[in-house]
């Protein structure tokens, strides 16, 4: 609202005054700014705040009570670990990545605390501020503004002197000199008025006295506003704390997963390495029991004889010793049960399948199809490895 009417100046407020209303128009925009930015620091991507704030608007619209969350990158992260851990199989890595991607779930819940903390303690009184406080001092200022306007629209009707003639009451100097003119007239002037004045001076009065007031309850507004020390530092005091407490918790977290890592690497370090050996694939030739027409189970090669051209089989007892070769095996002499991964588990008693002796201490072996490594002291070979 403009101070000047006709070019004159409007009252001046002290230097106080205008001192703290600069203040309280920055505290505006610190509030607008800090909400906002607060809320980008929680949940930084800008395409998942505006979808989440569409789908809560149209849950309202809808009058539905369900309310989506802020889906935490630390969340989608450990989902895509735990997925692919289960994908890879429950075994060495497989097996980490399951319990990396645990850890930063663990993560991911605690974000949503810190966020539920700092809306409580911190961004409910800033919002508290700007849609209750200032706007209530905003709302005075206003008022003040219009009071200051009406008194200063009465102040200079007041002291404006409205010339008829040379004024209100005529020239009677000229009125004498000159017969042929006539005196001006004089207006009545209206009790309670200052000639050439159409305010009453207990309206000015009155105008003054609501400026004054409305000043006063301005000033004292924005000065309670600005003098809240205490409790603004306490409450960005409770959002430093609950950062803190935040990145306490995460590094914990992140601390134990590091033992549990370092913990199944040296386990698979120390654990006995077995060499890949690679299948042949079966020729199409081949079939599930010895054929005497088969150059690769060692049968020799087919001549014709001079007798008319058969083939030379093997002897007996070549086909024999291929059949009933046994398989390895040896049998368990005293229960193990697996402590670290990728050992097998068996019962005294059970005939278990040897695969190969890694080395002195351990054989790798199979039971019940799992596969697996085992102590060497704990069973008794039937039939050796090759």
């Amino acid at each position: 609202m403009s101070e000047k009417i006709g070019g004159a100046k409007g009252t001046e407020l002290d230097d106080d005054f205008v001192e703290m209303e600069r203040k309280v128009d920055v505290f505006g925009m610190m509030v607008t700014d800090l909400m906002n930015k607060t809320h980008e620091f929680l949940q930084p991507n800008p395409a998942s705040r505006a979808k989440l704030m569409a789908f809560n608007s149209f849950s309202k619209i809808r009058g539905q009570a369900k309310s989506s969350v802020y889906p935490q990158p630390e969340g989608t992260l450990g989902e895509t670990m735990i997925k692919y851990g289960k994908d890879l199989g429950e075994d060495r890595f497989g097996a980490c990545l399951g319990e990396a991607g645990e850890a930063f779930k663990d993560l991911a819940d605690i974000k949503y605390a810190l966020e539920d903390n700092v809306k409580q303690n911190f961004l409910d009184p800033l919002n508290q501020l700007a849609n209750k406080d200032l706007k209530e001092v905003n709302h005075h200022r206003k008022k003040l503004s219009g009071r200051r306007l009406d008194y200063d629209c009465k102040r200079r009707k007041k002291e404006k002197v409205v010339v008829d003639g040379i004024g209100d009451f005529g020239d009677f100097s000229s009125a004498t000199s000159s017969p042929s003119r006539s005196p001006t007239r004089m207006r009545p002037v209206s009790p309670g008025l200052s000639p050439g004045s159409g305010i009453a001076d207990d309206e000015l009065k009155t105008a003054e006295e609501k400026f004054e007031e409305t000043k006063a309850i301005t000033e004292t507004a924005m000065f309670n506003l600005l003098d809240n020390d205490v409790e603004q530092i306490t409450q960005l005091q409770a959002f430093v704390e609950a950062i803190t407490n935040y990145h306490k918790q995460s590094a914990s977290i992140l601390e134990r997963l590091c033992e549990t890592l370092d913990y199944k690497r040296e386990d698979a370090v120390s654990r006995p390495k077995s060499d890949h050996v690679v299948k042949r694939v079966t020729s199409f030739r081949r079939s599930a029991s010895p054929s005497p027409f088969n150059d690769d189970d060692g049968f020799g090669d087919a001549t014709s004889s001079s007798s008319g051209g058969g083939y030379n089989f093997p002897s007996t007892a070549s086909l024999g010793e291929s059949v009933t070769k046994p398989k390895p095996c040896c049998k368990a002499m005293y229960d193990f049960e697996p402590e670290n991964e990728g050992e097998l588990g068996f019962s005294e008693g059970d005939i278990i399948d040897l695969i190969q002796k890694v080395d002195d201490n351990w054989f790798e072996g199979s039971i019940r199809g799992q596969t697996g490594y085992f102590p060497v002291n704990y069973v008794e070979v039937i039939v050796d490895v090759d």
